[in-house]
């Protein structure tokens, strides 16, 4: 008879489990990704890849717009000092200069595109012994786009008078003066007819953007106290 005897070692049963899961993952691991996952992996590394190029873009973009912006306030608030100084400088009207100071009401295309010519105090002598008055007559106009100051010097002096002429802001839609007598604002002023210079003076620049953002500058000259609660009409 023979004796049909197996080993039931539990060490070699237990080697032989784990050498047959091994083997069983080598042959699973050798034949590769399949199709599906395969695609499944592109489309997520695409996903990926599109979320995170339109986010660097938006952000390129979105500080490319605050550059710009700081930009325009920037010189919107250079415009703003210059015609600041000028105007508090700005020459009462007297016999020998009776329009020291008119301010035209104009437009163009349906926006305002004023205009200002005065007399002021305001000329900077860039040399000290330069032969050159203190007095200016300035002049303030919208070309364009552009707020443009021109300059005549020398008006009370010896050597010959020139003007100069320089442009303080660009990308503009409107430039808007209003004149304040005390009582009421008014689109235009003339030295001449009204005898004094006006109590206050409105000025307003719209931006050419879709938004037609706009700054506002109110100015009430020296020793002439704007009313309480006087605003530009439509503020």
């Amino acid at each position: 008879m023979i004796n049909d005897r197996r080993d039931t070692n539990p060490i070699i049963t237990n080697y032989q489990s784990r050498n047959h899961s091994i083997t069983q993952l080598l042959n699973h691991s050798s034949k590769g990704f399949t199709l599906v996952e395969v695609l499944v992996t592109v489309a997520i590394v695409a996903l990926v890849v599109t979320l995170v190029t339109s986010t660097v873009f938006s952000t390129m973009r979105l500080s490319e717009e605050v550059d710009a912006r700081d930009q325009t306030d920037r010189l919107v608030r250079i415009a703003f000092s210059t015609l600041t100084r000028d105007l508090l400088g700005a020459v009462p009207p007297s016999p020998t200069e009776k329009d020291s100071f008119v301010g035209q009401n104009q437009d163009v295309n349906g926006l305002p595109a004023d205009t200002a010519t005065f007399l002021s105090f305001s000329h900077v002598r860039t040399l000290p012994d330069a032969p050159e008055s203190d007095l200016a007559r300035v002049s303030y106009a919208q070309q364009g786009p552009t707020l443009v100051r021109q300059e005549w010097r020398n008006l009370l002096s010896s050597a010959p008078e020139f003007s100069e002429t320089e442009e303080l802001a660009t990308g503009l839609a409107g430039f808007n003066l209003r004149y304040y007598d005390g009582a009421q604002w008014m689109d235009g002023w003339s030295a001449g007819v009204r005898k004094t210079l006006p109590a206050a003076v409105s000025v307003e620049l719209t931006l050419d953007t879709p938004d037609r953002r706009s700054y506002l500058l109110l100015i009430p000259f020296p020793k002439q106290e704007l009313p309480a609660g006087a605003q530009p009409a439509g503020q």
